[in-house]
């Protein structure tokens, strides 16, 4: 009696346990949300509305004053993506203070983005995204922090303002669903000269293409 009394308490809390884990992924996924554009689906599903969507130019300031949370976004979703974590999987670079992070390497092993410098060049010469040369993110000196060297180093500093300053470079990333973006960091500065406050424009390719600017998608 003593023992099959033993198996059902065992029962009962490892069934409270799922319970309560089913309860949290059911929260997250309640309050998971995408901002300005609210008919993105996460994870992207073939055949909806947004799954495949190719964006010929926008541009988003992201809110990335915090010293301690990150603030993640997803091209093809337009947006901030509020998520728990790196782990996740539908985000391809976290902006904190000057600091860039891609979903990918010592950051998520298990993210497929990357990032590629392209250089000092006009935003509408980079027609298509290379190939191959995408970085992922590595440890950073101090063992503690990750980092992606492509874009570590956005900014210029002036010595004399003590501001940063971003550097007329476009990064090409490999994103967290497969798919292709461009991108342009424009201003680190809000309208009160707040630091933080980082405004991009960016391109996405459809799904299956490489080239920007194209409507339609050519995957198989």
């Amino acid at each position: 009696m003593a023992w099959s009394a033993l198996t059902r308490v065992r029962t009962w809390v490892v069934a409270g346990v799922v319970l309560l884990a089913a309860a949290g992924i059911f929260a997250l996924e309640k309050n998971r949300r995408v901002e300005d554009w609210p008919d993105v689906f996460f994870p992207p599903r073939a055949g909806v509305k947004g799954a495949d969507r190719a964006i010929a130019e926008a541009k988003i300031t992201v809110d990335a004053r915090s010293k301690e949370k990150w603030q993640y976004v997803r091209f093809s979703g337009g947006g901030v993506v509020r998520i728990a974590g790196t782990v996740l999987p539908d985000w391809d670079v976290a902006f904190r203070r000057f600091q860039v992070l891609t979903n990918s390497g010592a950051t998520n092993s298990a993210g497929r983005a990357g990032a590629r410098d392209m250089g000092p060049v006009a935003f509408e010469t980079i027609g298509e995204a290379p190939a191959e040369g995408y970085l992922k993110d590595v440890m950073a000196g101090d063992r503690v922090e990750t980092e992606n060297s492509a874009i570590k180093r956005w900014y210029g500093y002036d010595y004399f303002t003590h501001r940063l300053k971003p550097k007329p470079n476009v990064y090409v990333v490999r994103t967290a669903d497969g798919r292709f973006a461009k991108f342009q960091i424009l201003s680190y500065y809000g309208p009160r000269k707040e630091a933080g406050w980082i405004t991009i424009r960016f391109a996405v390719a459809p799904a299956g293409s490489r080239r920007f600017g194209e409507s339609h998608s050519r995957a198989s």
